[in-house]
């Protein structure tokens, strides 16, 4: 049954692009710091793999009532 309803649920898909004049360190920090304000952390998988870069996921409550979660995936990129 879950599985039948959560086929039919509208799903909410968004991209940005951030420029942040922090370094690398900073910015892993900042973004880690303002999503775990919002949300549970979870593990990230690699989105892409490389030197530079950091995945940060957080599962945080939306909808009414906090009852649809919402998964935020932030991919922290080393922008020279």
């Amino acid at each position: 049954m879950t599985r039948f309803v959560t086929k039919r649920m509208k799903k909410n898909v968004s991209e940005i692009d951030l420029v942040v004049p922090l370094p690398f360190e900073e910015a892993v920090k900042y973004v880690v710091h303002v999503l775990g304000r919002e949300g549970r952390t979870v593990d990230p998988m690699p989105v892409a793999p490389g030197p530079g870069q950091q995945t940060i996921r957080v599962i945080a409550p939306g909808g009414v009532g906090g009852m649809n979660p919402v998964l935020v995936t932030a991919l922290v990129k080393n922008g020279g």
